[in-house]
């Protein structure tokens, strides 16, 4: 899985799970499989801040905050 090792540092090499903002958010070193099982269903306190209607993952909500007004920006910029 393409994902788990973006995410998972080892010996030699530090990656995403060690990187401070992740740290930080996350509240500590997660593996691929803890970071995932925090990713579930976005609760009724994260109604705030552009829902997304459908969308069914905490994961995928906060990438549509995310992105979604930068690649609507990008279209418009674009024409």
């Amino acid at each position: 899985m393409p994902a788990l090792g973006e995410w998972e540092s080892n010996r030699d090499f530090k990656r995403e799970n060690r990187e401070n903002e992740h740290l930080l958010v996350l509240g500590g070193d997660l593996s691929f499989v803890e970071m995932v099982a925090r990713s579930g269903v976005p609760g009724v306190e994260e109604a705030g801040g552009g829902v997304v209607p459908g969308e069914p993952s905490r994961f995928g909500l906060y990438a549509r905050r995310l992105w979604d007004g930068l690649l609507e920006a990008e279209k418009v910029a674009s024409q």
